[in-house]
């Protein structure tokens, strides 16, 4: 530190008790990510210069050392020059105390200026501010989570995206070493091809989720890495279905998805369309026939549809006769179509109507259940997803059917007979795949815990039975004119809405006629349904928060089987595929749930046994 020779005696003692403060450490600064990093001052004349150091983005709010704080005089301040690479947000002209806020993603030193003058003082003080922005050191991020693939490809390329906040090129690699460019996967192979390329063979005739753990590293030498999931014939790809469904008749008036739903009207059976009922001399477009028609010839106007996906096949009979007669609010376009597709323009309302070439929709029997998972004799069967995955826990045998309400499952269960989920609380990671030769009840809703917490939730839950999955449909009911408002949609609740009636019967015997695989015996369902101790019609649930004792909203939920019931209401957040699907429409909402675009999907079928849509 150098003095001048025209420095008076009196600033000599100012400077020295400047300095004396400085060395006492007084700080002013209040903000814990700043700090003084050299409390030294040198002063070139009048002159002072202060340092001081933040964070890159963040902000540095402090209260520098002035002369007018030493000589205890009142003070003025000015900026004479702002800072490049920041900008001074708050700038008090009595004290001196800033605000600054670094540029965006800038590092590195800057600097301002203002000019201090003291009361009765002539030369004011120009006092520069130094500023050391220091980076944060940010590792890359590996955006993509999933890439999809067909069975038995080889070598299909794609693309791992990374984003790095400070360098616009970062790398990735298969090993920590660079010069890896080949690695095997669980399930196939993978190769790098370049900086963010690769190429990927799924073993022989695998299905379902591989895995593989990417790093990214950064010129800083920063590294991350992620576990990307690699699913491999995955139905739901391309697709992301809310339901599949053959029979749409219900479906036609009161449907409300935002996702795609998929149908074949019944083709390739007898039924296709109503073609059983118009053979027969019967109104193809009136109950029950119209199961796989357009129910009423009112189309989908009264839905709320985004998307429907139909195969590109004619119709069975001709419907110029039901426009001619004026047959329910059938249009013009209606009687002239000749194809599925061209019917469904006709009646889509604001959805938009996508043309396959091959569409199928089905459920496995106990049979294919059976022999596909290998359950034999077996009471059950159960596969983990990984080695490291929890056995299996929480699975009653209740003698005549099974029982769960706290079950860890993760990974594929099967199971011959009955299975009762009273109010499930799921324990898995990457998702329980349950395929049942028998019926499935649902007592109320289903929660999800992800048994190790990681940056994806893959928790859900996949329901498949040879027979029937029943949520909430009860052999006695609790509905009545006392304490179910008449404005609550219910077939119970009075005689003319048929009392004598159960939820269950009404459903049996109203609704089989023309279902391909729901034949069965309704006496038989009926005495299992009764043997299933607690399990209740959705209207005898004890209601929550005033609502309705039906509504329950359901997520990561795939449903699979001849037929599904549900007389919740609600949201469904997943997929159902079924022959016929009665889900007291007009009250539920569905939507495909995304998590089914990253998991296996029920592994231990094929998707012929399912759904096939090309």
């Amino acid at each position: 530190m150098t003095i001048g020779k025209t420095t008076s005696k009196k600033r000599i003692l100012v400077f020295l008790i400047f300095i004396a403060s400085a060395i006492l450490g007084t700080a002013f600064q209040n903000c814990s990510d700043t700090k003084f990093t050299d409390m030294a001052y040198i002063e070139l004349g009048s002159s002072s210069i202060q340092k001081f150091t933040t964070k890159e983005e963040t902000e540095l709010k402090i209260q520098p050392k002035t002369f007018s704080s030493i000589s205890r005089k009142k003070g003025t301040f000015v900026i004479t020059r702002q800072p490049t690479h920041g900008t001074i947000t708050s700038f008090d002209t009595k004290t001196g105390q800033f605000t600054y806020l670094p540029a965006l993603k800038f590092f590195g030193d800057d600097s301002f200026q203002y000019v201090e003058r003291e009361d009765g003082v002539k030369d004011p003080h120009e006092v520069p501010i130094l500023i050391e922005v220091v980076m944060v050191a940010q590792a890359p991020v590996i955006i993509t989570d999933t890439v999809g693939f067909e069975m038995n490809t080889v070598n299909v390329i794609f693309r791992i995206d990374v984003r790095d906040y400070h360098d616009p090129d970062p790398q990735l690699y298969l090993s920590a070493d660079p010069k890896v460019k080949v690695m095997p996967t669980k399930n196939g192979v993978i190769k790098q091809l370049s900086n963010g390329q690769f190429s990927y063979s799924p073993s022989h005739n695998f299905r379902g989720s591989d895995f593989y753990e990417f790093i990214a590293k950064n010129s800083f030498g920063d590294i991350s890495k992620k576990k990307v999931i690699l699913t491999v014939g995955n139905p739901f790809r391309d697709l992301e279905p809310s339901m599949a469904i053959r029979g749409v008749g219900c479906v036609s008036c009161h449907l409300s998805t935002g996702s795609k739903l998929i149908s074949d009207f019944g083709y390739g059976d007898k039924y296709f369309f109503g073609k059983q009922a118009y053979n027969a001399g019967l109104e193809p477009f009136a109950a029950p026939f119209s199961f796989y028609n357009d129910h009423g010839g009112g189309g989908f106007l009264s839905s709320i549809l985004k998307e429907i996906l139909v195969p590109n096949v004619d119709l069975p009979f001709s419907l110029v006769k039901y426009g001619a007669s004026g047959s329910g609010t059938f249009s013009a376009a209606q009687a002239a179509a000749t194809t599925l597709p061209q019917y469904m323009n006709a009646v889509r309302g604001s959805a938009t109507v996508t043309v396959k070439s091959e569409v199928f929709i089905g459920a496995p029997s106990p049979a294919t259940i059976s022999s596909r998972t290998g359950l034999g004799d077996s009471p059950f069967v159960y596969l983990k997803n990984q080695d490291s995955s929890p056995e299996l826990s929480g699975l009653i045998n209740k003698g005549s059917y099974f029982e769960a309400s706290s079950l860890t499952c993760d990974g594929d269960l099967t199971i011959n007979g009955t299975l009762f989920l009273k109010k499930l609380e799921l324990k898995t990671n990457d998702g329980c795949r349950i395929y049942v030769t028998g019926p499935i009840f649902v007592n109320d809703n289903i929660t999800y815990v992800q048994i190790t917490a990681g940056p994806t939730n893959n928790t859900n839950l996949q329901l498949v039975s040879g027979r029937w999955i029943n949520l909430g449909i009860g052999t006695s009911h609790c509905e009545n004119n006392v304490d179910y408002p008449i404005t609550t949609p219910s077939w119970y609740k009075n005689a003319k809405a048929g009392s004598e009636l159960t939820p269950f019967s009404h459903r049996m015997l109203n609704y089989t006629i023309v279902s391909r695989d729901m034949q069965q015996d309704n006496v038989q369902l009926k005495a299992i349904e009764d043997s299933v101790v607690g399990f209740q019609d959705a209207s005898c649930r004890t209601s929550i928060n005033g609502e309705s004792p039906r509504e329950v909203h359901f997520e990561r939920l795939l449903l699979n089987a001849p037929r599904v019931d549900s007389r919740y209401i609600g949201q469904f957040n997943g997929v159902i595929i079924a022959e016929v699907a009665l889900m007291s429409l007009s009250n539920f909402s569905f939507l495909f749930d995304p998590v089914f675009s990253r998991v296996s999907i029920l592994p231990l079928l094929q998707p012929s046994d399912y759904l096939v849509v090309k």
